[in-house]
Formats: structure tokens, sequence, C-alpha cells
């Protein structure tokens, strides 16, 4: 940068010194850190930039105001219907006000509109997570938040009272649960959830808004150089003409 100036304005300084010579040396380096030290802390300000994620809880997701639907589940109306003061104020304060034609909708045409924003979707997990993967890149699934409707619960049994299998059964699942054949068995059969990978993150784009107090910072630069021009222009005739009139003054004399 510094030798590019000094060749664009015909320098004509003398560097026989060895602490000029120094000098120009640093000032040289130092240009070239801040120029690498700003071009790198763009990039890595867009590797680092945090998605921003709301907390798995129904109130934050109603405090966004976004449009919401379900796929036409039969006991999406019983979770509704469950003790929790989250699911009480939902259904109270937002899905009761959605049209009856607009709360159902097939998970081919919610998934999209999640991914465009702004929209809320409930779904079996099984239903909306191949699509999720097909459709969805990997920053996008790191933007995904999921919000509970019901919290996972263990499913019970029923059996006739005073039956000679019920300690069996409550063995036999206790021993299920501990030797971790249970999870292994929902691993196997439920689709596998669409997994962030936060190591392959892209930086994203930079628009013209973002550029934009570079590009007023080069025009402003821009524009104090052609003033200095014209004013070396101006002084350097007023110079010469200067210097004409006392050299016709000196013959004269």
């Amino acid at each position: 940068m510094m030798i590019g100036a000094l060749c664009q304005q015909s320098s004509d300084i003398e560097m026989t010194r060895i602490s000029t010579r120094i000098i120009f040396i640093f000032v040289m380096i130092f240009s070239l850190l801040l120029y690498n030290y700003y071009s790198t802390s763009i990039v890595s300000a867009r590797l680092d930039e945090p998605i921003y994620k709301i907390n798995d809880s129904l109130v934050e997701m109603g405090k966004m105001h976004m449009k919401i639907a379900s796929e036409n589940i039969v006991y999406i109306e019983y979770f509704f219907r469950l003790p929790y003061w989250e699911t009480k104020i939902f259904f109270r304060d937002h899905w009761s006000k959605v049209p009856e034609s607009k709360r159902f909708m097939d998970p081919e045409i919610g998934v999209p509109l999640v991914r465009k924003g702004s929209f809320a979707y409930h779904a079996h997990p099984e239903a909306i997570y191949p699509l999720i993967d097909k459709l969805f890149n990997n920053r996008e699934i790191c933007e995904l938040t999921e919000v509970h409707l019901a919290r996972k619960a263990f499913t019970m049994f029923a059996v006739n009272n005073n039956c000679t299998f019920t300690e069996i059964m409550r063995v036999g699942l206790a021993r299920l649960v501990e030797a971790g054949l249970r999870d292994r068995q929902l691993k196997k059969w439920q689709y596998k959830k669409p997994i962030c990978r936060k190591d392959i993150l892209n930086a994203t784009s930079i628009n013209i808004y973002e550029f934009t107090p570079h590009l007023i910072l080069l025009l402003i630069g821009v524009v104090m150089a052609i003033v200095v021009y014209m004013a070396e222009i101006i002084n350097f005739h007023w110079v010469s003409e200067l210097q004409t009139d006392y050299n016709m003054t000196e013959t004269t004399n």
C-alpha cells in the first residue's frame, strides 16, 4: 500500500538515512498487517455469527407472533387439554384464534413454509424429519428450533387386578430400560433427527447494506484525493506564474 502510494504520487524522497528506511519499512509492514487483520476479522465475524434460537417454550414462541398450523393428527386436541399452563395460554391466545380452514395442512405444504420463515408447524417426527433432510441445508437445520407441545412421558400398561403377569411385565420392562434395549429399539424404529453440523457452517455473504459504510468511506477518500489533486495543480500554476513574473521583473531591472 505504501509503495503504491509513493509510486502514484511520484515521490522524490531520497531515503539515504538508515532511520528513514526503517520508518518506511515499518509503515509498509503495519499497513500489510492492518489489511490482513481487517480481512480476517470480517471472515471470523461471519463464521462466529451466532444463530438466534428461542427457548423450548410455547410462551416464547407465542411472543414471536408467527403463523401456526399443524398436521391433522387425531390427538392434537388432546394435547391442548393437558394441564400445563403454557399449553393453556398458547391455546387461548394463539391456536383458538387461527381459522378452522388454516389450522391443518399436510407436511408437504407446511415444511416449505417453515423454510421461508415466520411460520411454526406441528407434525409427527416420522413425517417431518425426512422432509427436513430433503429440503433444508445444514445452516437451515441449525436455525431450526423444536418447541414441544407436550413433554415426553413413559407410557403405562393396563392389566387385570391380581393378574399373575403383572410382576413379570413390570420386571421385564424395567430390565429393558436398564439394559438399554428400549433406547436401542427406539433408535432403530424412529427416523434419525437431522443433525446440525456446526463444523461445516459457511459464512453468509455480505449484502450491499453492510458494505455501504465502506463504499462511503472510499468515496470520501476519492473526493478528498481529487480536492488535494486540484489544489496541487492550482498551487503549481500559481507558483509558476509568480516565478515567471519574478523572472520578468529581474530581467527588466
